[in-house]
């Protein structure tokens, strides 16, 4: 059985030897920026009434895309089976991470400047940006954990939601499944 740093080591293997397809080859729709920002306002007003400081939107390819409609939602990121977690502080710069091809993904939107790779890392993802963000303490709202329609036990991992409970203590984690499926 391999190691997990060897898997690892495979992954970003094959990250570098399939480059993302040119600007041409794939042409996305795009929503406009006013929708960004009108959908940006909407869920940062029901965050503020909340008290919560940053949501956490899972990556799931399950369901032709479907377990991560927050995610796409709120980056216009997906599809094509691109797995995408997003980070949406209540303030500040939104974070995509993609399980791979960040660069063409940064080309084919305009609404998330900072899309990373991050080989499914998600909570390797997260606790870093985090980190950049100075975030330390406060509330979390984590889409995803339970109520789905299709998925009623959730689908973020739980070793996620747990390397982020244990990163950061002084937080409280907080459900906003129903938050953000009323929002959308």
């Amino acid at each position: 059985m391999s190691s997990v740093k060897e898997m690892r080591e495979t992954v970003d293997t094959l990250g570098k030897t399939h480059p993302p397809p040119a600007d041409d080859e794939v042409l996305v729709p795009r929503l406009s920026l006013k929708e960004r920002d009108r959908r940006y306002r909407l869920v940062r007003r029901a965050m503020a009434k909340r008290g919560i400081d940053v949501l956490v939107l899972p990556a799931n390819h399950g369901r032709w895309d479907q377990l991560m409609a927050d995610s796409r939602y709120l980056s216009s990121i997906g599809g094509y089976g691109t797995e995408t977690l997003t980070i949406f502080p209540l303030e500040g710069e939104v974070t995509s991470c993609v399980f791979n091809r960040s660069p063409w993904w940064r080309r084919s939107q305009n609404w998330v400047a900072d899309v990373r790779d991050c080989r499914n890392r998600w909570a390797d993802s997260i606790i870093e940006k985090f980190g950049e963000m100075g975030f330390s303490k406060g509330r979390i709202g984590i889409s995803c954990l339970e109520g789905l329609v299709r998925a009623p036990d959730g689908v973020i991992p739980y070793t996620t939601v747990k390397r982020i409970a244990e990163t950061f203590p002084n937080c409280e984690i907080v459900d906003v499944t129903g938050m953000m499926q009323d929002i959308r």
